[in-house]
């Protein structure tokens, strides 16, 4: 029974060697160390995708609100400009001619 330890040009050259011969990896404590340092850190597909989902799931549902909420803000400011608009008109035709004159008579 052969016994491989340590990383995996090792275990290639190895294998050149000994084609047909059955192998058996044992893994002890500094080789866990060795690969668990090796790893890199990053996040994998599958986590990528399931935040991209959980994000589009959260958007979907705050979308109709916020365009209601924008509607509502459109059609106020909207108000306020006709407001301020016929307040200028009727502050104007009182200036000119003293008051609002019945020009529909």
């Amino acid at each position: 029974m052969l016994e491989f330890r340590g990383g995996g040009d090792y275990l290639s050259a190895e294998r050149n060697f000994l084609p047909h011969s059955k192998r058996e990896k044992i893994c002890y404590a500094s080789d866990i160390g060795y690969h668990k340092r090796k790893l890199k850190k990053g996040f994998t597909l599958a986590e990528v995708l399931i935040t991209l989902g959980i994000i589009g799931v959260v958007a979907a549902m705050t979308m109709p609100a916020l365009i209601g909420s924008y509607k509502r803000m459109v059609l106020k400011n909207q108000y306020k400009k006709l407001y301020s608009t016929l307040s200028q008109a009727y502050n104007k035709s009182i200036f000119d001619i003293g008051g609002v004159s019945d020009c529909y008579h």
